[in-house]
């Protein structure tokens, strides 16, 4: 009787180990009905990822899945128009984004109301297997964007375009940021120069300059720019081109990286680009101090590039009458720099009167329009080589941004510095008529703001007559970024103000 008792409890010990031991390697609790569990828990266990990849557009972000409450920054966000957002390698979870579940495919579609400061998009997931919860976010704005200042007094429709730390932004009349994107940075300047909207032929292009490193080509320390590269983007904000370098020549090597000043697109594959070049040169004028062994200069490229071949090239070292003109560093006997940035190209646009160039160049004081065909200097406004004349209460010093005008004049920010970079000035807004046959000055206006003062960089973009978008640059006296301003009915329209002491490099506006 006793055999059989222990035969008995035997056989139930065996069966309860063998239950202990099925629901475990199912993950089904002991005393679990077996006809409730799933066919997931029949299959082996998958264990929950822990760092997934949330791509935003293009854009990844690194998530750790295990933790609670954790802030991530996007990379790019728009709320133009609803984002393509993908999560890939994740397992042994569900996650849902702004309460959209992510599928089988991994992909879905965002659209955000806003974009601001105290907003994050939500990435909730649940672990499959013990349904634990986390909870974590992106924020709409990057960590390190400071609320701005904003006076908008019904200006005029349309989107401002412009860089700040190392990101581009694209605001509305209100001040409300529609799109930004973080870039790199590099040779101590951020990228995101030149961040501007393009139409040609009805079809919509963005472009901004970024940072460039190529490790065979040395910084030229001590000269005003960074080595960067042009990226363009399509109406979507999707990267479809980038210009890397110069274009090789028959004096100047492959792997020139572009400089940051600008960029301009004149069609599909068809670009305006610059670059600054260390040359040792010894084309001197004898009525230029120089050293007989020659010197180190900066030589300022220009070319007109299309469809990967340059069809137009100037070189600054080709014109030896443009040393004399310099008004700033010009030492050609490389004493206190290393290299003479004699010229520093800063602006160009395309006259369409003649479809010549209108060239800015800082350390000559000076506008050059040069001959489309042949390079030639048809004339100089303003220097040393002033060809029209100016008076005293039309020079201008250190200038930027040279534009034309819709009435054919040229406008220009006149950065209006006394001498050298830290001596002070006084800054404002030019724009010239010209008689172009007898190089006279037919027509002069001139805008400011008392106290206003930018040492270096900053734009003047014409909207109408006296009405001006205007980056204040290097703002040493002037709180704001930019401003526009209708300066016939003295009124400021709008004003972008912020609060840390930080410049933009050129503000663009435009209606779309």
């Amino acid at each position: 009787m006793k055999a059989k008792k222990v035969v008995i409890w035997l056989a139930v010990a065996i069966v309860v180990i063998s239950g202990i031991y099925i629901a475990a390697k199912r993950q089904v609790p002991v005393g679990e009905d077996y006809a409730t569990s799933t066919v997931q828990e029949e299959m082996a266990v998958v264990p929950m990822t822990q760092w997934v990849t949330i791509t935003i557009d293009g854009n990844p972000i690194s998530v750790d899945t295990y933790a609670q409450n954790v802030w991530y920054d996007a990379k790019q966000l728009t709320t133009e128009r609803p984002m393509e957002v993908t999560v890939s390698d994740f397992a042994g979870c569900t996650i849902t984004i702004n309460g959209i579940p992510i599928t089988a495919n991994g992909t879905i579609s965002l659209q955000l109301e806003r974009i601001h400061g105290y907003d994050g998009i939500e990435i909730y997931t649940k672990n499959m297997t013990t349904q634990a919860e986390s909870r974590n976010y992106i924020r709409t704005l990057p960590i390190g964007y400071q609320n701005a200042t904003i006076l908008s007094n019904d200006p005029e429709d349309g989107y401002y375009y412009f860089n700040l730390d190392s990101y581009i932004y694209k605001i509305d009349t209100t001040g409300n940021v529609v799109f930004y994107k973080k870039l790199d940075t590099a040779d101590g300047i951020p990228g995101g120069f030149d961040f501007k909207r393009t139409e040609v032929d009805g079809k919509v292009y963005y472009s901004y300059m970024n940072s460039n490193t190529p490790p065979d080509k040395a910084f030229m320390s001590g000269v005003g720019y960074a080595r960067s590269y042009a990226t363009v983007l399509d109406e979507n904000y999707n990267e479809i081109d980038r210009v890397l370098y110069l274009l090789e020549g028959e004096d100047l090597s492959y792997g020139n990286p572009l400089e940051n000043h600008q960029f301009t697109i004149l069609g599909e594959g068809h670009y305006l680009v610059s670059g600054y070049v260390g040359k040792r040169v010894n084309n001197f004028p004898d009525d230029v101090p120089h050293s007989k062994l020659g010197a180190r200069v900066v030589a300022n490229i220009i070319q007109e590039i299309k469809d990967g071949q340059v069809v137009w090239e100037w070189d600054s070292t080709d014109y030896p009458e443009l040393y004399a003109m310099s008004v700033e560093n010009n030492d050609y006997f490389n004493k206190d720099s290393q290299w003479a940035d004699y010229a520093h190209f800063n602006a160009i646009t395309i006259d369409p009167k003649d479809n010549n160039f209108l060239c800015s160049f800082r350390n000559l004081n000076a506008i050059l329009k040069l001959d489309r065909a042949t390079g030639e200097i048809l004339w100089v406004l303003g220097g040393k080589g002033d060809q029209f004349g100016l008076t005293e209460e039309q020079k201008f010093s250190r200038q930027h941004d040279i534009r034309v005008a819709a009435d054919g004049g040229y406008t220009l920010f006149n950065n209006g510095n006394d001498g050298p970079i830290g001596e002070g000035g006084s800054t404002d807004i030019r724009k010239f008529y010209l008689d172009e046959i007898n190089k006279t000055v037919i027509g002069f206006e001139q805008y400011k703001l008392e106290g206003s003062f930018s040492w270096a960089t900053g734009s003047a973009q014409e909207l109408s007559d006296g009405h001006y978008v205007i980056g204040w640059g290097a703002r040493g006296t002037q709180n704001a970024m930019f401003s526009e301003i209708d300066f016939l009915n003295n009124k400021v329209l709008f004003e972008f103000c912020y609060p840390t002491e930080y410049f933009t490099y050129r503000v663009y506006k435009d209606q779309n």
